[in-house]
């Protein structure tokens, strides 16, 4: 099955339910038909390891929106 190419979107959150007092950095994947969270996640108490992470793959950061969920802190791209 040829699904296209995928769109790989990193969504930062803090001290979401399952990770208390956590930065939790996880990847959401959109391809054609098809999106949904991916099971590849890291956490850290501190947000620059996550940050740095997302700036070695030449990421860029957009910055958390008004509609966001409380969670969000930002998004890369």
């Amino acid at each position: 099955m040829d699904t296209g190419e995928v769109l790989n979107i990193w969504t930062m959150y803090w001290s979401p339910l399952d990770m208390p007092d956590h930065f939790v950095l996880r990847r959401h994947v959109v391809m054609k038909g098809v999106h949904g969270p991916s099971p590849e996640a890291y956490w850290c108490k501190d947000i620059e390891p996550l940050r740095d992470k997302m700036r070695e793959r030449q990421l860029h950061c957009i910055p958390r929106q008004p509609g966001d969920e409380p969670h969000i802190v930002e998004v890369w791209l």
